[in-house]
């Protein structure tokens, strides 16, 4: 039953593996949260740079999620459309759950690790002072519902 109900899921992720495009927008993102780091080094001087760094990895997301994620998500049906896959995928009697669950999944494996890749800066965070770990994972959790 599972094999059946994650078959599109493997497939969307091995066609996302074999694209560019999802690793150019994590490679990205990490350039500009790196850029964020240095654009902070003029702040270290202060009493919190940590935290001063991972308010603007903050934002950072904040913005990045305000235009990348509807972009993942409002595709998902489409391409299907596209590739002229989804009356195929009716006649062979796949429910509509199983499409929605196999499309929706990589994509948030996707958003997923977009944002693992700011765990180190973040753990930089902490090490430059100004906030916790208890502080991080608040302020991610609360971002990221």
């Amino acid at each position: 039953m599972y094999q059946k109900t994650f078959a599109l899921t493997v497939r969307s992720l091995r066609v996302d593996a074999r694209q560019m495009g999802p690793h150019l927008m994590r490679g990205g993102l990490g350039l500009v949260v790196l850029l964020t780091l240095l654009s902070a080094q003029q702040s270290f001087a202060a009493q919190a740079p940590g935290l001063s760094l991972f308010s603007s990895i903050i934002y950072t997301n904040a913005g990045f999620a305000s235009f990348i994620v509807p972009m993942l998500f409002a595709n998902a049906i489409t391409e299907e459309k596209e590739e002229r896959m989804l009356p195929l995928l009716q006649i062979a009697n796949v429910s509509s759950l199983t499409i929605l669950v196999g499309k929706s999944i990589p994509r948030m494996i996707s958003i997923l690790f977009i944002f693992v890749v700011q765990i180190p800066f973040s753990m930089l965070a902490i090490t430059l002072g100004g906030v916790s770990l208890e502080q991080i994972i608040a302020a991610v959790s609360y971002t990221h519902l």
